[in-house]
């Protein structure tokens, strides 16, 4: 059928499926349903067709299902996962139910979320934003973590945004690279996300015996209450992306006398 074929493009392309009508054709027990799908890069358009009634459960869900996949949105084409579809349908739950974050969620979505093994038993749910909503998403950082933690609960939730590296240029060549899409600056940029809302006010280095090195980031005191208990979450997902070690702390704040 022509309109099922369209409808999967799209469907593959991400959108919203909205279903309307339900009402009873005729003694077969058939259902007349409406199809719109809404599709960011595409005209709206309308498919019809009539689906048995011992399907409408299966529907309902599809809808739902479909409805929330346009809150993620992967590179390439690619299908998400298991677990960003939960991610996925946690954010479009919270923009359905929680009036502080509806309008802003609304124009919001992510590119992946994957799951962490972070110390022990621990774990942290890690999820990549696009760069040009990584602002939008700061401003309900603080809101939208401690959300997404009750849906996840036991799981630190970290939000960083998507970013390339681009390979050094071959010797001779006249293309230049942007330093923001160096090795260096981007595991910087990613650091920054990590610790976010927490600002990094020093950094030292230091060097083992072996030749490895390990750093020792040091956070603004002033948002210790709300990122202490992730200190290791911290640490272990930033060794996850990057494979360097890090420790974070606070500095030590001198007493002052009178």
């Amino acid at each position: 059928m022509a309109a099922d074929a369209a409808a999967a493009a799209r469907e593959r392309e991400g959108g919203e499926w909205e279903f309307e009508g339900g009402r009873q054709r005729d003694p077969s027990a058939l259902f007349e349903v409406s199809l719109s799908f809404a599709c960011p890069s595409l005209c709206r358009q309308w498919f019809r067709c009539t689906i048995p009634s011992s399907s409408q459960g299966l529907i309902a869900f599809a809808a739902m299902s479909f409805t929330a996949r346009r809150k993620i949105q992967k590179e390439k084409g690619q299908e998400p996962d298991e677990f960003e579809e939960s991610v996925a349908q946690a954010l479009f739950d919270l923009e359905s139910t929680n009036s502080e974050l509806k309008s802003e969620l609304r124009d919001l979505f992510i590119n992946s979320a994957k799951e962490v093994d972070v110390s022990g038993n621990r774990k942290a749910v890690v999820i990549h934003v696009p760069y040009r909503l990584r602002k939008a998403f700061q401003k309900i950082h603080a809101r939208l973590v401690r959300e997404l933690e009750k849906k996840f609960s036991g799981k630190d939730v970290i939000v960083i945004a998507t970013r390339r590296i681009l390979r050094p240029p071959k010797k001779g060549s006249a293309v230049n690279r942007p330093r923001s899409r160096t090795l260096t600056a981007v595991h910087e940029a990613v650091l920054e996300d990590l610790v976010y809302p927490s600002e990094i006010v020093g950094k030292r280095v230091r060097y083992r015996l072996d030749g490895s090195r390990i750093m020792r980031v040091y956070l603004d005191p002033k948002e210790r209450n709300s990122t202490e208990y992730k200190l290791e979450t911290f640490a272990g997902v930033y060794k996850k992306l990057t494979g360097k070690e890090v420790t974070f702390e606070y500095p030590i704040q001198e007493a002052t006398t009178a």
